[in-house]
Formats: structure tokens, C-alpha cells, sequence
């Protein structure tokens, strides 16, 4: 009986990773790892260095609220999608380097409308009846001309005008009619008490102050009229961000830390490819010799 214990073979496998192997490779080119990872941060530090400052500041604005019922036509003279519609064009001239259009619109001199870098509205979900601008300057004391700026373009615009001028028809109608009214509903109470006062009549069939109950609603309605008016081609900035300290791009640490990661990794790949090269010519070599 053949008691000899067979061995199984260990095999090698040329594809294996040996990371012990890859460190030493590493050590060996670690110059060449740190410069090119030192070349992108030299880069990407002159680019903060050389670029220029960018600030940013929000505001929100919507239209004034017309608040009551003073006819079927809404209760805002423009919606926050119209305003948006509005702001919109102001971007479209900066991505076309419009700025002589801009300066115009705006009633800013030209060297400061390019200074303006974007400008930028939104419908916020939690609240569909504002605005948010967000405007981008190379220059900080821009950003504090720029809100005023941007809502007297909206109230100048033909198409807000337009729409006030329809509200502004529609309030006149209205008080014409309610001062008629008040006129007439005036002229029947002066009548009634005359008569009631001269002893003619001594049952009108309905409470007098009934009639001065609606003469009142009607003279608030009048008065309520009169409020909407004067706020008629106005919007109104809810809420706007404190002057920024800091510009808001370049954004220094985020490309220092990715330049610096990027050129790491790009050192480490130069390495294993550089010593994938020599290890391919030293086998070459070899193989040219042994022939």
C-alpha cells in the first residue's frame, strides 16, 4: 500500500497584488507624487490668487397684497411666474453680455452693469406668491444698489404698466359706481327721515338702520378702494440677506482641497505608469539578451 502523502503544488499567480510591493513602489517615486501633487496646488493657487472676487446676496419680493373683495380681476396686479418673467430677461442680457441694455433697464452707468456677474429668480415651493432674486457682483457695494434697482425695472416695465393701468380702470369704475350709490341711498335716508320727522309716514315697512348698516359697508368699500390705489405698481422686498463678508466665489479651500486631492492621485498614477515602464524595457532587455 502506498502510504506517500501527495503535496499539492502552490501556485503563484502573477496577477496577485502584493501591496507591500506597491508601497515600496511608491517610496521609490514619492518625489514624483509630491511634485506633480505640488504643481496642481501651485496651480490652483494662482488661480484664487488671480480670479476675480465674486459676491452674492438674496433678497425675496412679491407683489403687495390687495386684501378684500374689490372685484373678480385677482388680488395682485402681477403673479410671482410674471415676475420671474421679468427678472428673467435681466439674466438672458448678462448670459449675451447685453450690458449696454442692462445699464439701461436698470438705470445703472455701464461700468457698474459689468460688474454685475448674474442675476438669478426663483419660485420658493413653500411659498408660491414670492420672488427670490439672488444677484452676483464683482463688487460688494454693488449688491447694495441692486435690489432697489431691479424692483423699480419690474414697476417700470410696459407689461407691470399695463396691468396697473387695468386695475387703476377698474378701481375708477368701481368708485364711480359706489359713490353713486352712497349719492342715491343718501338722498333716500335725507327723504325718509323728512318724513318721518313731518309725521307723513309712520311705517316704512323695513328698520332704518338697516339702510345706514349698508351706506357704512359702502363708504369702506369706497375706503378700501382708495387703499388699493395707492398701493397699485408697487412690489414689496419681504425679507433680503445682510451684506456679504467673504466673496462667495472662488471658494478657495474647496479648490485648494480638490486640487490638492487631484494632484495626489494623478502623482500616484504617473508613479505606477513610470515604473510600468521600466519594468517593460527591463524585460525587453532581457529578453533581447537571452536570444
Amino acid at each position: 500500500m502506498n502510504n506517500e502523502v501527495r503535496q499539492t503544488p502552490v501556485q503563484y499567480y502573477e496577477d496577485e497584488i502584493d501591496l507591500y510591493e506597491l508601497f515600496l513602489v511608491l517610496k521609490k517615486r514619492k518625489r514624483t507624487v509630491f511634485a506633480i501633487a505640488l504643481c496642481f496646488l501651485i496651480v490652483a493657487t494662482l488661480y484664487v490668487l488671480i480670479a476675480s472676487r465674486v459676491y452674492k446676496r438674496s433678497f425675496i419680493v412679491r407683489q403687495v397684497e390687495i386684501v378684500g373683495n374689490v372685484g373678480n380681476v385677482g388680488n395682485v396686479v402681477v403673479s410671482s411666474s410674471e415676475i420671474k418673467y421679468l427678472i428673467d430677461k435681466l439674466t438672458k442680457m448678462i448670459k449675451f453680455n447685453d450690458y449696454e441694455r442692462l445699464s439701461n433697464e436698470l438705470e445703472l452707468p455701464f461700468d457698474k452693469a459689468r460688474l454685475i456677474v448674474n442675476i438669478k429668480a426663483s419660485i420658493p415651493r413653500d411659498d408660491r406668491r414670492v420672488v427670490k432674486v439672488e444677484v452676483q457682483s464683482k463688487s460688494r457695494d454693488l449688491l447694495r444698489l441692486l435690489p432697489s434697482h431691479i424692483v423699480s425695472y419690474i414697476e417700470r416695465s410696459s407689461f407691470f404698466n399695463r396691468r396697473v393701468n387695468v386695475w387703476a380702470e377698474f378701481i375708477r369704475e368701481q368708485k364711480s359706481l359706489l359713490a353713486n350709490r352712497l349719492k342715491n341711498l343718501q338722498s333716500l335716508k335725507d327723504f325718509i327721515v323728512n318724513l318721518l320727522k313731518n309725521g307723513s309716514i309712520k311705517f316704512i315697512g323695513f328698520n332704518p338702520m338697516e339702510l345706514d348698516g349698508y351706506i357704512l359697508r359702502l363708504k369702506s368699500r369706497v375706503e378700501l378702494l382708495k387703499t388699493v390705489e395707492t398701493m397699485l405698481g408697487k412690489l414689496q422686498v419681504v425679507s433680503i440677506d445682510p451684506m456679504p463678508k467673504k466673496p462667495y466665489k472662488p471658494k478657495s479651500m474647496l479648490i485648494l482641497t480638490v486640487s490638492g486631492i487631484s494632484g495626489l492621485f494623478m502623482g500616484i498614477f504617473v508613479a505606477f505608469f513610470l515604473e510600468w515602464l521600466d519594468s517593460s524595457r527591463e524585460r525587453y532587455k532581457e529578453a533581447k539578451s537571452s536570444t
